[in-house]
């Protein structure tokens, strides 16, 4: 009890954190201008067996996109490959079918 008695004394109040987080400069520059996209996302590809899984599902914009996969493309009987499609390259990632057979 008297641990957290010294802690609660000890610990800056909201009037201090407020002060010190108006201190600080914003980013530079900020976040929503002069940022340029290196390497745009354009596509997702999953590959079960070395062969490209169809989706029902696709809108990709903006650098970003949502993909929706029927759950057979998802079965943990071999790895999947998920390739994230870029503008200037692709990223790939295997995995093995332990990880889903986790989310049964």
């Amino acid at each position: 009890m008297l641990v957290l008695l010294a802690c609660v004394t000890l610990w800056p109040g909201p009037a201090h954190a407020q002060i010190t987080a108006a201190a600080r400069p914003g980013a530079t520059p900020a976040w929503d201008k002069g940022m340029i996209p290196i390497n745009a996302f354009t596509d997702l590809v999953l590959k079960r067996n070395g062969k490209a899984v169809a989706n029902f599902g696709r809108s990709v914009s903006g650098g970003s996109g949502q993909f929706t996969f029927d759950y057979p493309a998802w079965t943990p009987t071999s790895p999947v490959t998920l390739e994230l499609v870029g503008k200037t390259k692709t990223v790939s990632c295997v995995i093995p079918p332990e990880v889903p057979q986790r989310f049964r």
